[in-house]
């Protein structure tokens, strides 16, 4: 428990399942001398995610909005604060901040072994301002079985390895399922469907305490669902968090005076002392399909910028990219010909399904059983490599004057 309280700096905690504290402490003092290896990979400064968000180099891990593997996003939150990321953000599910918890005491102590100061990301909790939001569902199998004699494309599409087959039984191992919805349209038996799984208010306000922000996720039309959600969150959020932050996909014409009405009712219900941070989401859980993927994100934030409907750069309020992020985003982000030199800039990047991939063919790795990626020397150093491809070039971009503006992002 110390060592988590290390790795969150003052912020409450949670009871941890005693699994959970078992694997937090312990593993990476057994293996002090082969974790020294990994030095070089370990982020050495401070974990500051604000001095981030001035410089345009703010990083976020997307755990997902319903994704519940709790092993695998207790190595994830490891592996990636090892790397420099600045914010993690999860489900609203008191189990699954108790393996973040456990993910950071391990990275705390993996940083204590090769000399660096244990990281502090910020921790995000996700929920929804409406029914029918993607992010909060998982693929269920209806009308009877998967057929024996179908070669299963679901399994083959799913960047999450949620489905298995038991005895030739197929089933959805709903926990991995983070509601990407590929499997969908491929089945062809027609027997797959999505069902919403939306987090409580209940279980949002108790975890609020024990995070620094919060994250709504919106769609066209919603801003009155926008408003009433914010109206029941709003007096516990500004008494706890540090930030709000509002995750949207395109909303069609006037989409500036939509973001600038929302940004009116979170003022409205208390947020005017809190960061705002506009979560500009192009092509949600899309990252790992290529690199085009990321393209939608970079001309939404263009969109955005140009509107000029909310006063970024003023210390208060932040644009950041989702939705089709992966290894290429900066480099497209280069090559749209960004320039330093207007004052609506792109203050980070937020990634999910491809960096959850590419880190989790590592994780795969780990002996059947065993769920401490710290304990596998060689396994961390790989998975802290994967990580670095997308956490090394936002942090590297421009230093000191982070991604600037996108005046002239749409050749």
């Amino acid at each position: 428990e110390k060592k988590i309280r290390m790795a969150q700096g003052s912020r409450p905690l949670l009871p941890l399942l005693p699994l959970l504290l078992a694997l937090a402490g312990g593993a990476a003092s057994a293996f002090a001398p082969s974790l020294r290896g990994v030095r070089s990979l370990v982020a050495t400064c401070p974990t500051d995610p604000l001095a981030s968000l001035h410089a345009g180099t703010w990083y976020k891990l997307i755990c997902g909005a319903s994704n519940q593997d709790l092993a695998s996003i207790r190595n994830l939150v490891a592996v990636f604060a090892l790397a420099g990321a600045d914010c993690i953000d999860f489900s609203a599910d008191p189990a699954v901040l108790r393996a973040v918890h456990s993910g950071l005491a391990a990275a705390a102590e993996v940083a204590s072994v090769v000399g660096a100061p244990p990281p502090r990301p910020w921790l995000m909790v996700s929920v929804q301002d409406g029914d029918d939001d993607l992010h909060f569902r998982k693929a269920v199998i209806d009308q009877g079985n998967c057929p024996l004699d179908c070669n299963r494309p679901c399994e083959q599409v799913c960047p999450a390895a949620a489905f298995r087959v038991d005895e030739g039984v197929l089933s959805v191992i709903a926990e991995r399922c983070y509601g990407c919805g590929r499997c969908l349209p491929v089945c062809p038996y027609d027997r797959l469907s999505a069902q919403q799984q939306p987090a409580s208010l209940e279980s949002v306000r108790a975890l609020l305490p024990h995070v620094d922000a919060i994250e709504i996720h919106t769609r066209p039309g919603h801003l009155q669902p926008f408003r009433e959600l914010w109206r029941e969150l709003g007096p516990c959020a500004t008494e706890h968090l540090r930030m709000v932050a509002v995750s949207t996909p395109p909303l069609g014409a006037g989409m500036g005076a939509q973001m600038a009405a929302m940004d009116d009712a979170l003022v409205a219900g208390g947020a005017g002392e809190l960061l705002r941070m506009w979560q500009l989401d192009g092509r949600p859980m899309s990252g790992d399909v290529g690199k085009g993927a990321t393209v939608p994100a970079i001309e939404l934030a263009a969109q955005v910028s140009a509107a000029r409907a909310l006063p970024w750069g003023d210390g208060r309020y932040f644009m950041s990219i989702a939705g089709g992020t992966n290894d290429c985003t900066v480099d497209v982000l280069r090559s749209r010909g960004l320039r330093a030199d207007t004052p609506a800039r792109l203050h980070g990047v937020a990634y999910g399904t491809y960096a959850r991939k590419h880190v989790g063919r590592v994780l795969a790795r780990l002996p059947e059983g065993e769920w401490a990626i710290e304990a596998h020397p060689e396994l961390l150093a790989l998975a802290l490599k994967a990580a670095l491809a997308t956490v090394g070039p936002l942090k590297a971009s421009m230093p000191g004057a982070g991604l600037p503006s996108f005046s002239s992002l749409i050749s």
